[in-house]
């Protein structure tokens, strides 16, 4: 949803230069969802709307196919990459123990991503994006 987001409230509206949507750690069960914008103040209301708009839209037609094997290189490529060097490796050691996931799970991962389909990822919009029950934190110097 980040490139959607991008696409609307900075390339079309140009109230931002930057704008991101991503889950938090879920390594102890639970990860938050959060989108991050700066706008100027006169600007909040407006970006506020459009980011609803966005995600309804998301809601409704949930992803792409695109913008899923997007996803997808992404991931499989991030972790190829971060597999190359010791720093990457024990990190991953880390993180997949830590998970109870066991060392296994490294070589899994890449085929858990590729096995990811459509149907998937608009199910997980569908439970997890709901700005109904979301908090919003507005920080900044305002007159």
């Amino acid at each position: 949803i980040a490139d959607r987001l991008g696409k609307v409230v900075r390339s079309q509206h140009g109230l931002t230069y930057g704008v991101n949507a991503s889950f938090g750690d879920a390594s102890s069960g639970s990860a938050p969802w959060t989108i991050t914008i700066s706008v100027a103040p006169e600007n909040i209301a407006k970006a506020q709307e459009l980011i609803r708009q966005v995600v309804d839209q998301y809601l409704l037609e949930g992803i792409s196919e695109d913008e899923l094997q997007d996803k997808i290189g992404n991931a499989v490529g991030s972790q190829i990459v971060n597999l190359r060097h010791s720093a990457g490796i024990s990190g991953a050691i880390c993180s997949y123990e830590f998970a109870g996931l066991g060392v296994a799970a490294i070589d899994a991962v890449i085929d858990g991503y590729r096995s990811v389909t459509k149907a998937d990822v608009d199910a997980a919009i569908r439970r997890y994006f709901d700005l109904s029950t979301s908090v919003t934190v507005i920080a900044g110097t305002f007159a």
